[in-house]
């Protein structure tokens, strides 16, 4: 269990790619509808699209975990301060 703990970047960017390539290869063999721009400017558009996001999430959910363990404190809302307040 430590080793999957340990690589989870490479476990999430080895799936990353695997649903990819499927998706790739699903979109080349059947496409839908005729395509309106060229394939190469839309998958750029949508990988660039995919790693900002990535960015964002591991910037701002640290954070934002840290802004709710604060207002918690401030509230006396926390599991700790329920402990406390049922043993006085």
């Amino acid at each position: 269990m430590s080793g999957v703990l340990t690589s989870e970047g490479v476990l999430s960017l080895g799936s990353f790619l695997a649903v990819l390539a499927a998706m790739t290869l699903w979109e080349t063999l059947a496409p839908l509808r005729v395509l309106r721009m060229p394939k190469r400017a839309r998958w750029i558009a949508n990988l660039g699209l995919a790693a900002l996001n990535t960015l964002f999430l591991r910037l701002l959910f640290p954070a934002a975990a840290g802004g709710a363990a604060a207002t918690a404190c401030r509230a006396h809302a926390g599991a700790p301060d329920s402990v406390n307040r049922t043993s006085r």
